[in-house]
């Protein structure tokens, strides 16, 4: 997988979406296609 990850505001910015957009867009991926977020 690509090091070059991006967060959802950062996607969303360099789109020209609104967050909420790309959220709305990323829950009907399928699940092996997601990012989880860690937290450390």
């Amino acid at each position: 997988m690509s090091e070059d990850l991006k967060t959802i505001k950062e996607l969303a910015d360099e789109l020209g979406l609104a967050k909420q957009t790309v959220q709305y867009h990323l829950k009907f991926l399928p699940t092996e296609n997601r990012q989880k977020e860690m937290k450390n």
